[in-house]
Protein backbone atom coordinates (compact mmCIF):
# COMPACT_ATOMS: atom_id res chain seq x y z
CA UNK A 1 0.00 0.00 0.00
CA UNK A 2 1.57 3.60 -0.99
CA UNK A 3 3.16 5.95 2.08
CA UNK A 4 -0.13 7.90 3.14
CA UNK A 5 2.40 10.39 3.88
CA UNK A 6 4.20 10.52 0.75
CA UNK A 7 0.46 11.50 -0.64
CA UNK A 8 -0.40 13.66 2.17
CA UNK A 9 2.93 15.82 1.85
CA UNK A 10 2.18 16.34 -1.77
CA UNK A 11 -1.67 17.49 -1.88
CA UNK A 12 -1.82 20.98 -1.86
CA UNK A 13 -5.27 23.76 -1.73
CA UNK A 14 -3.22 25.62 -5.04
CA UNK A 15 -6.36 24.14 -7.26
CA UNK A 16 -8.61 26.83 -7.98
CA UNK A 17 -10.54 24.68 -10.52
CA UNK A 18 -13.87 22.54 -9.41
CA UNK A 19 -12.80 19.55 -8.64
CA UNK A 20 -14.44 16.58 -10.55
CA UNK A 21 -16.84 13.84 -8.73
CA UNK A 22 -14.63 11.15 -7.02
CA UNK A 23 -16.22 8.62 -8.94
CA UNK A 24 -14.74 10.18 -11.97
CA UNK A 25 -12.54 8.30 -14.00
CA UNK A 26 -11.27 10.57 -16.14
CA UNK A 27 -10.42 13.90 -13.95
CA UNK A 28 -10.06 16.23 -16.80
CA UNK A 29 -12.32 19.16 -16.20
CA UNK A 30 -12.50 20.35 -19.16
CA UNK A 31 -14.56 17.46 -20.41
CA UNK A 32 -17.78 18.73 -18.28
CA UNK A 33 -18.73 15.19 -16.11
CA UNK A 34 -19.73 17.29 -13.42
CA UNK A 35 -23.30 14.88 -12.57
CA UNK A 36 -22.90 11.86 -10.32
CA UNK A 37 -24.81 10.50 -13.40
CA UNK A 38 -21.88 11.14 -15.93
CA UNK A 39 -19.29 10.13 -13.75
CA UNK A 40 -20.24 6.58 -12.94
CA UNK A 41 -20.47 6.32 -16.71
CA UNK A 42 -16.62 6.58 -17.20
CA UNK A 43 -16.08 5.33 -13.47
CA UNK A 44 -13.97 2.02 -15.37
CA UNK A 45 -11.31 0.79 -12.85
CA UNK A 46 -8.02 2.99 -13.98
CA UNK A 47 -6.07 -0.65 -14.20
CA UNK A 48 -7.35 -4.19 -14.17
CA UNK A 49 -8.15 -5.81 -10.93
CA UNK A 50 -4.86 -7.11 -9.04
CA UNK A 51 -3.87 -7.41 -5.32
CA UNK A 52 -6.84 -7.97 -2.92
CA UNK A 53 -7.92 -7.18 1.17
CA UNK A 54 -10.66 -10.17 1.86
CA UNK A 55 -13.58 -8.15 2.72
CA UNK A 56 -16.16 -10.77 2.14
CA UNK A 57 -16.53 -14.32 3.89
CA UNK A 58 -19.27 -16.42 1.80
CA UNK A 59 -20.69 -18.37 4.38
CA UNK A 60 -22.26 -21.98 4.38
CA UNK A 61 -25.80 -21.96 5.32
CA UNK A 62 -24.72 -23.75 8.62
CA UNK A 63 -22.60 -21.20 9.13
CA UNK A 64 -24.20 -18.51 8.77
CA UNK A 65 -26.11 -18.99 11.88
CA UNK A 66 -23.59 -17.77 13.46
CA UNK A 67 -22.41 -14.05 14.12
CA UNK A 68 -18.60 -13.59 13.21
CA UNK A 69 -16.73 -11.64 14.71
CA UNK A 70 -15.72 -8.55 12.33
CA UNK A 71 -12.07 -8.26 11.71
CA UNK A 72 -9.93 -5.08 11.86
CA UNK A 73 -8.42 -3.61 8.40
CA UNK A 74 -5.30 -5.22 9.37
CA UNK A 75 -6.68 -8.42 9.97
CA UNK A 76 -8.39 -8.22 7.00
CA UNK A 77 -5.13 -7.54 5.23
CA UNK A 78 -3.57 -10.68 6.37
CA UNK A 79 -6.38 -12.44 5.11
CA UNK A 80 -6.02 -10.98 2.00
CA UNK A 81 -1.98 -12.65 2.08
CA UNK A 82 -3.71 -15.92 2.91
CA UNK A 83 -5.73 -15.97 0.00
CA UNK A 84 -4.83 -14.55 -2.81
CA UNK A 85 -1.46 -16.73 -3.44
CA UNK A 86 -2.43 -19.92 -4.54
CA UNK A 87 -1.07 -18.57 -8.04
CA UNK A 88 2.04 -17.15 -5.89
CA UNK A 89 3.06 -19.79 -4.23
CA UNK A 90 3.50 -21.89 -7.21
CA UNK A 91 6.05 -19.36 -8.78
CA UNK A 92 7.57 -18.91 -5.37
CA UNK A 93 7.99 -22.42 -5.38
CA UNK A 94 9.30 -22.37 -9.16
CA UNK A 95 11.82 -19.60 -8.82
CA UNK A 96 12.93 -21.65 -5.23
CA UNK A 97 14.75 -20.43 -2.05
CA UNK A 98 11.19 -18.71 -1.61
CA UNK A 99 10.32 -16.69 -4.50
CA UNK A 100 13.96 -14.33 -3.36
CA UNK A 101 16.90 -14.11 -6.08
CA UNK A 102 19.87 -12.41 -6.03
CA UNK A 103 20.73 -9.12 -8.30
CA UNK A 104 24.13 -8.69 -9.96
CA UNK A 105 24.39 -4.62 -10.44
CA UNK A 106 27.33 -2.94 -11.81
CA UNK A 107 28.22 0.26 -10.60
CA UNK A 108 30.82 2.83 -11.63
CA UNK A 109 33.76 1.02 -9.77
CA UNK A 110 32.53 -2.21 -9.41
CA UNK A 111 29.53 -4.84 -8.34
CA UNK A 112 27.01 -5.29 -6.03
CA UNK A 113 24.64 -8.00 -5.40
CA UNK A 114 21.13 -7.43 -3.90
CA UNK A 115 18.38 -9.38 -2.27
CA UNK A 116 15.10 -8.55 -4.18
CA UNK A 117 11.48 -10.86 -3.98
CA UNK A 118 11.68 -12.52 -7.50
CA UNK A 119 7.81 -12.81 -7.65
CA UNK A 120 7.34 -9.20 -8.04
CA UNK A 121 8.75 -9.14 -11.77
CA UNK A 122 6.29 -11.38 -12.46
CA UNK A 123 2.70 -9.78 -11.10
CA UNK A 124 0.62 -8.03 -13.03
CA UNK A 125 1.77 -4.70 -13.50
CA UNK A 126 5.21 -5.58 -12.70
CA UNK A 127 7.07 -2.22 -14.27
CA UNK A 128 5.08 0.25 -13.21
CA UNK A 129 5.35 -1.21 -9.80
CA UNK A 130 8.95 -1.06 -10.13
CA UNK A 131 8.77 2.00 -11.19
CA UNK A 132 7.21 3.42 -8.40
CA UNK A 133 8.85 1.70 -6.12
CA UNK A 134 11.87 3.45 -6.71
CA UNK A 135 10.83 6.78 -7.06
CA UNK A 136 11.86 7.44 -3.45
CA UNK A 137 14.77 6.24 -1.45
CA UNK A 138 12.86 4.75 1.78
CA UNK A 139 10.69 2.50 -0.21
CA UNK A 140 13.49 1.24 -1.88
CA UNK A 141 15.26 0.66 1.06
CA UNK A 142 12.03 -1.41 2.14
CA UNK A 143 12.49 -3.35 -1.18
CA UNK A 144 15.63 -4.74 -1.83
CA UNK A 145 18.51 -5.58 0.57
CA UNK A 146 22.45 -5.23 -0.05
CA UNK A 147 24.82 -8.62 0.29
CA UNK A 148 27.94 -7.95 -0.89
CA UNK A 149 30.06 -4.97 -2.65
CA UNK A 150 33.07 -5.37 -4.31
CA UNK A 151 34.92 -2.50 -5.89
CA UNK A 152 37.16 -3.63 -9.62
CA UNK A 153 39.92 -1.73 -10.41
CA UNK A 154 39.58 -3.11 -14.17
CA UNK A 155 35.78 -3.89 -14.86
CA UNK A 156 36.17 -4.79 -18.62
CA UNK A 157 37.89 -8.09 -17.59
CA UNK A 158 35.33 -8.93 -14.75
CA UNK A 159 32.61 -10.22 -17.40
CA UNK A 160 33.49 -10.70 -21.27
CA UNK A 161 32.52 -12.93 -23.83
CA UNK A 162 36.44 -13.63 -24.53
CA UNK A 163 37.78 -14.61 -20.69
CA UNK A 164 33.96 -15.37 -19.45
CA UNK A 165 33.79 -14.48 -15.59
CA UNK A 166 37.05 -13.54 -13.62
CA UNK A 167 37.66 -15.74 -10.90
CA UNK A 168 36.67 -13.01 -8.07
CA UNK A 169 33.71 -12.45 -9.47
CA UNK A 170 32.76 -15.97 -9.92
CA UNK A 171 33.49 -16.09 -5.75
CA UNK A 172 31.92 -13.18 -4.86
CA UNK A 173 28.69 -14.74 -6.74
CA UNK A 174 29.26 -18.30 -5.64
CA UNK A 175 29.49 -17.11 -2.19
CA UNK A 176 26.31 -14.85 -2.09
CA UNK A 177 24.38 -17.68 -3.99
CA UNK A 178 22.42 -20.32 -2.85
CA UNK A 179 21.39 -23.87 -4.45
CA UNK A 180 18.62 -23.17 -7.53
CA UNK A 181 18.61 -19.40 -6.65
CA UNK A 182 18.29 -17.04 -9.94
CA UNK A 183 20.67 -14.56 -10.81
CA UNK A 184 19.49 -11.10 -12.08
CA UNK A 185 21.62 -9.58 -14.48
CA UNK A 186 21.93 -5.87 -16.18
CA UNK A 187 22.25 -7.41 -20.07
CA UNK A 188 21.69 -10.16 -21.99
CA UNK A 189 25.21 -11.04 -22.44
CA UNK A 190 26.01 -11.15 -19.03
CA UNK A 191 23.03 -13.51 -18.87
CA UNK A 192 24.73 -15.68 -21.35
CA UNK A 193 28.32 -15.35 -20.11
CA UNK A 194 27.38 -16.73 -16.61
CA UNK A 195 24.67 -19.40 -17.31
CA UNK A 196 27.58 -20.72 -19.57
CA UNK A 197 30.61 -20.59 -17.62
CA UNK A 198 28.84 -20.96 -13.34
CA UNK A 199 25.48 -22.77 -14.79
CA UNK A 200 23.66 -20.63 -12.68
CA UNK A 201 20.16 -19.54 -14.46
CA UNK A 202 19.84 -15.98 -14.97
CA UNK A 203 17.17 -13.81 -15.38
CA UNK A 204 17.19 -10.95 -17.86
CA UNK A 205 13.77 -9.21 -19.25
CA UNK A 206 11.92 -5.91 -19.68
CA UNK A 207 11.01 -5.94 -15.45
CA UNK A 208 14.62 -6.95 -14.77
CA UNK A 209 15.47 -3.58 -16.87
CA UNK A 210 13.00 -1.58 -15.04
CA UNK A 211 14.26 -3.02 -11.61
CA UNK A 212 17.98 -2.31 -12.47
CA UNK A 213 17.02 1.12 -13.43
CA UNK A 214 15.40 1.74 -9.40
CA UNK A 215 18.58 0.68 -8.25
CA UNK A 216 20.65 3.13 -10.02
CA UNK A 217 17.67 5.96 -9.41
CA UNK A 218 18.47 5.13 -5.18
CA UNK A 219 22.09 4.04 -5.83
CA UNK A 220 23.03 6.72 -3.18
CA UNK A 221 21.35 5.25 -0.46
CA UNK A 222 21.38 1.30 -1.50
CA UNK A 223 25.20 1.74 -1.44
CA UNK A 224 26.56 4.31 0.47
CA UNK A 225 29.50 5.72 -0.89
CA UNK A 226 28.70 5.21 -4.18
CA UNK A 227 29.18 8.23 -6.71
CA UNK A 228 25.30 9.89 -7.25
CA UNK A 229 23.66 8.80 -10.43
CA UNK A 230 23.25 12.12 -12.85
CA UNK A 231 19.97 14.28 -13.14
CA UNK A 232 19.53 13.40 -16.32
CA UNK A 233 19.98 9.40 -15.57
CA UNK A 234 17.73 10.41 -12.80
CA UNK A 235 15.42 12.05 -14.60
CA UNK A 236 15.41 8.86 -17.37
CA UNK A 237 12.05 8.18 -19.13
CA UNK A 238 11.75 4.23 -17.32
CA UNK A 239 9.75 1.79 -19.18
CA UNK A 240 7.36 2.21 -16.21
CA UNK A 241 6.37 5.64 -16.31
CA UNK A 242 6.50 5.79 -19.91
CA UNK A 243 3.11 3.52 -19.60
CA UNK A 244 1.78 5.06 -16.30
CA UNK A 245 1.81 8.49 -18.78
CA UNK A 246 0.53 7.03 -21.58
CA UNK A 247 -2.62 5.30 -19.94
CA UNK A 248 -3.42 8.88 -19.10
CA UNK A 249 -2.90 9.77 -22.47
CA UNK A 250 0.30 11.58 -21.96
CA UNK A 251 2.64 11.90 -24.30
CA UNK A 252 6.13 13.37 -23.20
CA UNK A 253 9.22 12.78 -24.85
CA UNK A 254 12.19 11.34 -22.78
CA UNK A 255 13.94 15.10 -22.84
CA UNK A 256 10.63 16.44 -21.52
CA UNK A 257 10.82 15.05 -18.26
CA UNK A 258 11.62 17.15 -14.90
CA UNK A 259 11.04 16.41 -11.61
CA UNK A 260 7.58 17.64 -11.12
CA UNK A 261 6.53 15.22 -13.51
CA UNK A 262 8.40 12.49 -12.18
CA UNK A 263 7.05 13.16 -9.01
CA UNK A 264 2.98 13.99 -9.67
CA UNK A 265 3.13 10.71 -11.98
CA UNK A 266 4.44 8.83 -8.63
CA UNK A 267 1.38 9.50 -6.51
CA UNK A 268 -1.22 9.54 -9.37
CA UNK A 269 0.00 5.82 -9.73
CA UNK A 270 0.13 5.41 -5.73
CA UNK A 271 -3.70 6.51 -5.61
CA UNK A 272 -4.51 4.28 -8.13
CA UNK A 273 -2.86 1.33 -6.63
CA UNK A 274 -4.48 2.35 -3.56
CA UNK A 275 -7.92 2.07 -5.10
CA UNK A 276 -7.14 -1.21 -7.23
CA UNK A 277 -5.67 -3.49 -4.46
CA UNK A 278 -9.02 -3.84 -3.49
CA UNK A 279 -10.66 -5.10 -6.62
CA UNK A 280 -10.62 -8.88 -5.82
CA UNK A 281 -12.48 -8.20 -2.68
CA UNK A 282 -14.83 -6.17 -4.04
CA UNK A 283 -15.93 -7.99 -7.09
CA UNK A 284 -16.42 -11.08 -4.75
CA UNK A 285 -19.21 -9.18 -3.20
CA UNK A 286 -20.39 -8.30 -6.58
CA UNK A 287 -20.86 -11.41 -7.35
CA UNK A 288 -22.55 -11.81 -4.13
CA UNK A 289 -24.76 -8.80 -5.24
CA UNK A 290 -26.18 -10.79 -8.55
CA UNK A 291 -26.49 -14.12 -6.61
CA UNK A 292 -28.48 -12.60 -3.66
CA UNK A 293 -30.28 -9.32 -4.98
CA UNK A 294 -29.99 -10.06 -8.70
CA UNK A 295 -28.04 -6.80 -9.79
CA UNK A 296 -25.22 -7.43 -12.50
CA UNK A 297 -21.93 -5.10 -11.09
CA UNK A 298 -19.76 -6.39 -14.02
CA UNK A 299 -18.95 -3.75 -15.92
CA UNK A 300 -19.51 -1.34 -13.01
CA UNK A 301 -16.09 0.79 -11.58
CA UNK A 302 -14.49 -0.12 -8.43
CA UNK A 303 -15.93 3.50 -6.33
CA UNK A 304 -19.72 2.90 -8.20
CA UNK A 305 -19.35 -0.81 -6.79
CA UNK A 306 -18.32 0.75 -3.11
CA UNK A 307 -21.13 3.42 -3.15
CA UNK A 308 -23.91 0.80 -3.95
CA UNK A 309 -22.22 -1.46 -1.07
CA UNK A 310 -22.56 1.89 1.24
CA UNK A 311 -26.03 2.31 0.37
CA UNK A 312 -26.82 -1.52 0.81
CA UNK A 313 -25.13 -0.95 4.43
CA UNK A 314 -26.94 2.04 5.21
CA UNK A 315 -23.86 4.21 5.42
CA UNK A 316 -25.51 7.09 3.27
CA UNK A 317 -23.00 9.58 5.02
CA UNK A 318 -20.07 8.86 3.41
CA UNK A 319 -21.20 8.95 -0.25
CA UNK A 320 -20.52 11.16 -2.47
CA UNK A 321 -22.90 14.39 -3.42
CA UNK A 322 -25.39 13.50 -5.70
CA UNK A 323 -28.71 11.96 -6.77
CA UNK A 324 -28.18 7.84 -6.49
CA UNK A 325 -30.82 7.57 -9.15
CA UNK A 326 -28.96 9.40 -11.57
CA UNK A 327 -25.89 6.10 -11.09
CA UNK A 328 -28.30 3.49 -10.60
CA UNK A 329 -31.71 2.39 -12.03
CA UNK A 330 -34.93 2.48 -9.48
CA UNK A 331 -34.89 -0.99 -9.46
CA UNK A 332 -31.30 -1.07 -8.12
CA UNK A 333 -31.56 1.61 -5.92
CA UNK A 334 -34.75 -0.04 -3.97
CA UNK A 335 -33.37 -3.51 -4.03
CA UNK A 336 -29.98 -1.69 -2.13
CA UNK A 337 -32.08 -0.07 0.13
CA UNK A 338 -34.00 -2.98 1.03
CA UNK A 339 -31.95 -5.79 0.87
CA UNK A 340 -29.27 -4.83 3.44
CA UNK A 341 -31.26 -8.15 6.39
CA UNK A 342 -29.62 -10.40 3.50
CA UNK A 343 -26.22 -9.47 3.92
CA UNK A 344 -25.91 -10.36 7.56
CA UNK A 345 -22.99 -12.36 8.36
CA UNK A 346 -21.69 -12.53 4.66
CA UNK A 347 -20.18 -9.30 4.41
CA UNK A 348 -17.75 -7.20 6.89
CA UNK A 349 -19.62 -4.10 6.84
CA UNK A 350 -17.24 -1.55 9.53
CA UNK A 351 -14.70 -2.46 7.54
CA UNK A 352 -16.25 -2.11 4.29
CA UNK A 353 -16.86 1.38 5.48
CA UNK A 354 -13.66 1.98 6.51
CA UNK A 355 -12.09 1.12 2.52
CA UNK A 356 -14.91 2.97 1.30
CA UNK A 357 -13.14 6.21 2.66
CA UNK A 358 -9.86 5.16 1.77
CA UNK A 359 -10.76 4.66 -1.84
CA UNK A 360 -12.62 7.89 -1.65
CA UNK A 361 -9.81 10.13 -0.50
CA UNK A 362 -7.48 7.81 -3.02
CA UNK A 363 -9.28 8.92 -5.87
CA UNK A 364 -9.98 12.31 -4.91
CA UNK A 365 -6.11 13.06 -4.15
CA UNK A 366 -5.55 11.53 -7.85
CA UNK A 367 -8.10 13.19 -9.94
CA UNK A 368 -6.06 16.78 -8.22
CA UNK A 369 -2.77 15.47 -8.92
CA UNK A 370 -4.23 14.14 -12.62
CA UNK A 371 -4.50 18.03 -13.21
CA UNK A 372 -1.20 18.92 -11.88
CA UNK A 373 0.69 15.94 -14.22
CA UNK A 374 -1.19 17.61 -17.62
CA UNK A 375 -0.35 20.97 -16.46
CA UNK A 376 3.84 20.07 -15.70
CA UNK A 377 3.47 17.64 -19.20
CA UNK A 378 1.88 20.98 -21.00
CA UNK A 379 4.67 23.48 -19.21
CA UNK A 380 7.41 21.04 -20.23
CA UNK A 381 6.30 21.02 -24.07
CA UNK A 382 6.03 24.70 -24.29
CA UNK A 383 9.46 25.10 -22.69
CA UNK A 384 10.78 22.31 -24.97
CA UNK A 385 9.50 23.81 -28.07
CA UNK A 386 10.47 27.17 -27.15
CA UNK A 387 14.16 25.53 -26.83
CA UNK A 388 13.89 24.28 -30.00
CA UNK A 389 12.66 27.69 -31.77
CA UNK A 390 15.65 29.20 -30.00
CA UNK A 391 18.30 26.79 -31.58
CA UNK A 392 16.90 26.56 -34.61
CA UNK A 393 17.13 30.23 -34.45
CA UNK A 394 20.88 30.16 -33.41
CA UNK A 395 21.72 27.83 -35.75
CA UNK A 396 19.88 29.99 -38.24
CA UNK A 397 21.80 33.42 -37.39
CA UNK A 398 25.04 31.41 -37.73
CA UNK A 399 24.52 30.38 -40.87
CA UNK A 400 23.38 34.24 -42.12
CA UNK A 401 26.25 35.61 -40.96
CA UNK A 402 28.94 32.76 -42.05
CA UNK A 403 29.85 31.10 -38.80
CA UNK A 404 32.01 28.17 -38.87
CA UNK A 405 32.62 26.13 -35.91
CA UNK A 406 36.34 25.08 -37.60
CA UNK A 407 38.88 28.01 -36.67
CA UNK A 408 41.95 28.29 -39.14
CA UNK A 409 45.11 28.65 -37.13
CA UNK A 410 47.23 30.59 -39.82
CA UNK A 411 44.75 33.56 -40.03
CA UNK A 412 45.41 36.07 -37.46
CA UNK A 413 42.00 38.06 -38.03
Amino acid sequence: MPSTSRVEETVTEKEKVKEPSILESDPDPTRGKESLAEAAEVAADPLPESEAVVLAEVETEAEAMATPKEPSVSEMARQETESETSSEAGLRAELGNGGFILVLFETTNGFAIFSYDGVNLYKPFAIENIWADFLVDYLAKSVVRLEIFETFDDKTSAINVVTGVNNRVATMIRNAIRPGQKLAVGNFEYKQIIEKELKIPCLFDKAVMELMWGLKNCIKTLLPGAPEPTKEYCLHMSEGMNIVLRRYELEVEPEMVNECIVRVAGIVYDCDRCVNKYSQSLRTIGDLLKNISNIDTQHWGLLKLGSALMILCNFHDVLPPGDPLEVFTEDEYLKLLSHGPLYEGKIFKASLKVVYKEMLWARLTRNRMVIDLRHYVREAIKEYKAGQKFKEAREKYKSDQGFTSKIDMNKDV
